[in-house]
């Protein structure tokens, strides 16, 4: 394993898979740090809503992941698959 490089399914990810990643973990640390909030009886006291951070977490994880499979090495794949069919 090279170091400084991350893996998926043991393929090196490429530049737009690692910011995507970078990116959805930045947003859910902003996203801990600035929760949704509810305001209890009207007062200025404030509750986090623990329920709706955590679907949002949910949310951002699943985009991230749908557009880390969509950026992948689409010319690597292309090339097995003329391999396959040139057999």
């Amino acid at each position: 394993m090279t170091t400084g490089h991350l893996f998926v399914r043991g393929k090196k990810m490429n530049k737009k898979q690692l910011v995507i990643m970078w990116a959805a973990i930045v947003l859910c640390i902003i996203m801990f740090f600035v929760p949704p909030e509810e305001y209890v009886g009207g007062r200025r006291r404030h509750v986090t809503n623990w329920n709706q951070l955590i679907a949002q977490w949910f949310l951002v994880g699943l985009v991230a992941s749908g557009t880390i499979y969509t950026f992948r090495d689409k010319q690597k794949n292309d090339e097995k698959e003329k391999e396959v069919t040139e057999e």
